[in-house]
């Protein structure tokens, strides 16, 4: 059985054990057309984001399968507590999945799920991973431009010796995008500024799938 040493109890400390095939959903608002849902749900472990929406109108497009939950420090931390609804969400999404979320990030997630998971990789780490899996790195990420979760968490499965299948990820940039849920949408911070490089996040991913370490299904 697979272990991901970048993913760890948060007690034990014992690397997350994943066996069988591995879905990866992201929050692309082009899930919203789609007919994934069985599909995804047929999947072993089905991972996702954050406060991601499975109320039933999404369940032709995205499935209602969720055994991780990885939680981004806006969400367990910097942006809580929620507005009643989403505080909700959050609630029913300790109690019923696993949680991956960040050390020092757990106090408000171990209310509702005392042994959540952590994600341990930094930028040193996912560089490292980056530079073993190609002759010629695609990418560096600089400190400044930690990837978003989809990417750390997709680069921990490989490294894993997983080969995930991706739904819901951009692989280029689009003219306008948002989450299928809501209106939030995700921004290129652009070289030499803090946040996310989503130009750098998108060539690996492309690099990823030429090699067949992860396959991709819009």
């Amino acid at each position: 059985m697979p272990e991901v040493g970048q993913i760890v109890h948060c007690r034990t400390k014992k690397p997350l054990e994943v066996n069988g095939s591995v879905a990866v959903v992201g929050n692309s608002d082009q899930l919203t057309s789609a007919d994934y849902g069985h599909e995804i749900d047929a999947h072993d472990n089905v991972f996702r984001f954050n406060l991601a929406s499975l109320e039933e109108k999404f369940k032709i497009a995205i499935g209602t399968k969720a055994d991780f939950f990885f939680l981004s420090r806006d969400i367990t931390t910097l942006r809580y507590p929620h507005p009643e609804k989403l505080q909700n969400r959050f609630r029913y999404i300790c109690r019923t999945s696993k949680i991956i979320c960040y050390p020092g990030h757990t106090k408000n997630v171990i209310k509702y799920c005392k042994r959540p998971y952590l994600m341990v990789n930094d930028i040193p780490s996912i560089n490292a991973v980056i530079k073993e899996l190609f002759a010629r790195p695609p990418v560096v990420f600089p400190q400044i431009n930690h990837p978003r979760n989809g990417v750390k968490l997709t680069i921990a499965l490989i490294d894993a010796g997983i080969v995930p299948t991706l739904y819901g990820f951009d692989l280029d940039q689009r003219e306008s995008s948002s989450h299928y849920f809501d209106e939030e949408s995700q921004v290129d911070v652009g070289k030499g500024n803090p946040g996310h490089r989503l130009d750098l996040e998108y060539t690996l991913l492309q690099e990823c799938a030429e090699k067949g370490l992860i396959e991709v299904k819009g």
